[in-house]
């Protein structure tokens, strides 16, 4: 029996809170823009799951977080319109984060 494997852009996503608050980014171009989610984006070459959350994270609000803060909680395979070139599919893999600074 033969397998074929096929490669899945990886994507990441932050859930930070504030009591019973979640700190959400407005997308500001691309894939929906406008529209508001965490923060978040891809996975780079050689980079962790948590290290690409970090480096995200940073970019898109300019909070801080130590590696280990960020803690696993949830994976999903994003895959709303297949054969769309605009919305491709998606492993996205969330953490839940305690900030530093």
């Amino acid at each position: 029996m033969s397998r074929e494997f096929f490669g899945r852009p990886a994507a990441v996503g932050i859930i930070v809170r504030d009591g019973d608050k979640i700190l959400l980014v407005k997308r500001a171009k691309y894939w929906k823009a406008g529209e508001y989610c965490t923060p978040g984006g891809h996975v780079e070459a050689q980079e962790t799951l948590r290290q690409a959350a970090q480096r995200e994270l940073k970019e898109e609000t300019g909070l801080d977080v130590n590696l280990d803060d960020l803690k696993f909680v949830h994976t999903s395979h994003l895959n709303s319109h297949p054969g769309i070139k605009d919305d491709p599919e998606y492993l996205d893999f969330h953490f839940e984060a305690r900030v530093t600074s």
